[in-house]
């Protein structure tokens, strides 16, 4: 895993009102994009969730279903009619995003990120597993303001792979190749624990 501070990163601010590219907008809705989401609900595993909780107590998951193992203090459900776009994330401490992987649906999870903590002063942290596509505008104007960024890679932990091994739904069985990423894997870290950042992501990849 990759891990790369924030100053060193070739980033700018991103142009939130450029229409260009794929890049939301403020006139945009995200909200709108989520709820319309028919995404396959992927969980997060528990070892990658340890990883996470080094970091503090998981007060909110915007993102969350009736099978998460995550199980954030506070936790939003489409299924319970609750939009976690349409809230603050601010004020939970410890907030952990895996959105949906829809081509359209990681933008406005970055945004929003983007928006509530790029530019925090107090205790909140905000800590977002995404595709580790460099390419795009979302990553070059999102991501390169993050305190840090760890592209996931081959580990000596047995419980881990080069890419992240999501688990299915409660009670549906997947062939293993199904529920492995198809791309790399990206943590998006804003915060002000960079050091315990590195610390807890590094073992499980270059740290340059």
């Amino acid at each position: 895993m990759l891990c790369v501070g924030r100053n060193k990163l070739a980033g700018h601010r991103p142009r939130v009102n450029d229409r260009q590219g794929d890049l939301l907008t403020p006139a945009d809705s995200p909200v709108r994009w989520y709820a319309l989401s028919d995404s396959k609900v992927w969980r997060t595993p528990e070892w990658f969730l340890e990883l996470v909780r080094q970091l503090g107590v998981i007060g909110l998951d915007p993102c969350s279903n009736p099978d998460s193992l995550v199980h954030a203090l506070v936790e939003y459900m489409l299924e319970r009619g609750e939009n976690g776009l349409a809230h603050s994330w601010r004020g939970h401490g410890l907030v952990f995003v895996n959105p949906p992987y829809g081509r359209d649906e990681i933008e406005p999870f970055l945004l929003k990120a983007w928006r509530e903590f790029h530019a925090i002063t107090d205790g909140d942290q905000c800590i977002l597993l995404v595709p580790a596509n460099t390419d795009t505008a979302w990553f070059q104007r999102y991501c390169s303001t993050a305190s840090a960024l760890c592209f996931y890679g081959k580990t000596r932990d047995p419980r881990s792979r080069s890419r992240i091994q999501f688990l299915p739904p409660v009670g549906k069985e997947v062939d293993p190749k199904d529920n492995t990423s198809t791309v790399a894997n990206l943590v998006v870290y804003w915060g002000a624990q960079v050091e315990l950042f590195r610390a807890t992501f590094s073992p499980y990849g270059w740290v340059p």
